[in-house]
């Protein structure tokens, strides 16, 4: 499997468009690691995490032909990782070769929302949509995909996903906030199907700031750090897996260089656009 990062940033980029705080126009000097677009991933080039506002950019920076895309896994419908109008320029007016079909899963109000966008009617877009529950395990393609209960706006079935392919496996939460109990357990079932993940990325985006008494809806540096290692613990992982770290908010998160720092205590690194991962 190949793991490509779109984009390793929250939902206001980095530096954020409208800000010039201290972060924001370190960033803008440094550039490099430090420029982040809103989080998004693509896997095998075929299947993509997350329909985000900034593909476009992602396209014409990494020279991406996302009209190969077969699959989607949608986390949830918030604005910075759903743009409902990406479906519009796949109409046959806007495309002079025909994309792939999309076959698009999420939770039941992501897709009511995709539903809305569309109209109802997703033919003209050629995707097909299929709203999945939490700890549904599903087939897309050759991939083996298991949607988990993420602690995030609650309103909106927030996932985050395992997926698996060829006796790979990756596990991807961004947005996910704190593991319920239940989520744990899920990955305890996977764990007796013999999954082990080799590579795991764990979101990250309150960075600096002390972890609340309460779990919240985006983890601290040492909240996603404390979640890595659980996974060991719990011996979900496989030999040499590969851990990351990403969503990071220019508010709570510094520099690339002073995260990496940060992370190392727990054997984790911080993700970056652009950074491609085989395993």
């Amino acid at each position: 499997m190949e793991l490509l990062f779109l984009g390793t940033a929250a939902a206001e980029g980095y530096p954020a468009l409208f800000c010039s705080c201290h972060h924001c126009d370190a960033a803008r000097v440094s550039g490099g690691p430090d420029l982040r677009r809103r989080t998004a991933a693509l896997i095998d080039g075929e299947l993509l995490i997350d329909v985000g506002p900034d593909l476009l950019g992602v396209a014409h920076t990494f020279n991406l032909h996302l009209d190969r895309i077969a699959w989607v896994v949608q986390t949830h419908a918030h604005a910075d990782h759903l743009l409902e109008s990406t479906f519009t320029f796949r109409r046959a007016g806007f495309t002079a070769t025909e994309p792939a079909h999309w076959q698009l899963c999420g939770s039941s109000k992501t897709i009511e929302q995709i539903e809305h966008a569309l109209h109802g009617d997703g033919a003209p877009e050629r995707v097909t949509l299929r709203a999945v529950q939490p700890f549904e395990m599903f087939q897309l393609g050759p991939y083996t995909v298991t949607g988990l209960r993420a602690r995030h706006d609650m309103r909106i079935e927030p996932l985050f996903y395992a997926i698996e392919r060829d006796g790979r496996a990756l596990l991807w939460a961004n947005d996910s906030g704190p593991w319920f109990e239940e989520t744990w357990q899920a990955l305890g079932q996977l764990k007796q199907r013999g999954v082990r993940f080799n590579v795991v990325v764990i979101e990250a985006t309150m960075g600096t700031l002390p972890s609340p008494e309460s779990p919240g809806g985006h983890m601290t540096f040492e909240e996603c750090g404390w979640h890595h290692e659980e996974l060991g613990r719990r011996g979900l992982l496989a030999p040499g897996a590969r851990h990351f770290a990403h969503h990071f908010s220019h508010h709570a998160c510094p520099l690339h260089e002073e995260i990496t720092a940060l992370l190392s205590p727990y054997r984790v690194q911080p993700a970056y656009d652009g950074l491609r991962i085989r395993f």
